[in-house]
């Protein structure tokens, strides 16, 4: 199963931002994500179980993460 950050990201379109009322609008700024909340980890004896192409898809993966994450500001990252 593959996941995105698109998968779990929330937007709003001009259109549905205007709909949305100052108290939904507050509670959306106030959301916070960070690298934390998106990190997966492995144990070493789990690591030691993986192939070699899936550390590389979890390296490819942490590092978008990473990314998305540090995108959204530097409060966000740790």
């Amino acid at each position: 199963m593959s996941v995105t950050f698109e998968d779990v990201a929330l937007s709003f379109s001009p259109d549905e931002w205007a709909k949305l009322s100052g108290c939904q609008r507050q509670l959306y700024r106030e959301m916070s994500v960070t690298f934390e909340d998106v990190a997966l980890y492995f144990s070493p004896k789990e690591w030691a179980k993986l192939s070699s192409c899936q550390r590389q898809l979890y390296r490819e993966v942490m590092l978008e993460n990473y990314q998305m994450v540090a995108s959204l500001g530097e409060d966000s990252l740790w």
